[in-house]
């Protein structure tokens, strides 16, 4: 990063605002990312929230499910399925 002499510190690739020790395309995507939430209307917002939501419930849901298949159930030795 570079320090200019009024304080302001910025990246000496993509002359944007300091951001080490992230990489220049990581933030560029990031900044794209962010204006294109900045548009959405909040109906969008309110549905990519839900969306969000439910996908975080199932990743939920399928950790409890293999915590109890694991803890219940063995796999078939012939077939894999998994047998209380």
């Amino acid at each position: 990063d570079l320090h200019c002499v009024c304080s302001f510190s910025f990246c000496r690739f993509c002359s944007r605002e300091a951001h080490a020790p992230l990489p220049c395309a990581l933030v560029s995507r990031w900044r794209s990312s962010m204006i294109d939430l900045e548009q959405m209307t909040q109906q969008e917002q309110e549905a990519l929230e839900t969306k969000r939501k439910l996908q975080a419930k199932m990743k939920k849901d399928a950790v409890e499910t293999e915590q109890w298949l694991l803890l219940r159930a063995k796999p078939c030795p012939r077939c894999l399925k998994w047998i209380e």
